[in-house]
């Protein structure tokens, strides 16, 4: 009859907003009040640099360690993060280590000074697997990995391949 009823009272005040201010919308056959709420989000940058670290604690990590003073586990120490949108760097920190743009080249295929290898400033994060590839002796591709190791095997006549070898293989190199 236009006059809200009780629900509908209840409803604007727990949405923060005038009863005058609900919207009438048809559903499931009847109509209903309904209220449009408009959230401001957040830029991707900033949603990345706290969902990033959240997402890479979750991993489950059947022989995970820890190292140094940090109470988290992972897999592998990690030395660097490499962390871009585009061509900015998403800041964040994790293991005690600061997200950025540096990464590092092959250590023995660079011959650099460092054990870590030669250090690559990468340019955009769409150019990366390719900047590695071609400058740093690195491979991101798990799939290019396993044809380049089954190539090494095929040229030194290798046919019985252990398959589960081969994929540990491919994601220890």
């Amino acid at each position: 009859n236009g006059q809200p009823t009780v629900a509908a009272t209840g409803f604007a005040k727990k949405n923060n907003i005038a009863v005058t201010d609900l919207d009438v919308k048809p559903f499931n056959e009847r109509e209903h009040v309904a209220v449009c709420v408009h959230h401001k989000g957040q830029s991707a940058s900033a949603w990345l640099a706290t969902a990033v670290p959240e997402i890479i604690k979750a991993v489950p990590l059947p022989i995970a360690m820890r190292w140094g003073a940090e109470p988290d586990v992972f897999v592998r120490p990690i030395h660097w993060i490499v962390s871009m949108l585009d061509n900015k760097v998403v800041s964040f920190a994790l293991f005690g280590v600061l997200a950025g743009n540096t990464s590092y080249a092959h250590r023995f295929l660079s011959k650099a000074s460092s054990s870590l290898g030669k250090s690559l400033k990468i340019a955009h994060a769409n150019k990366a697997a390719t900047q590695l590839r071609e400058q740093a002796h690195v491979e991101m591709s798990a799939t290019k990995r396993r044809d380049i190791i089954m190539a090494a095997l095929k040229k030194k006549k290798q046919s019985d391949i252990d398959q589960d070898l081969l994929e540990e293989t491919v994601y220890l190199t």
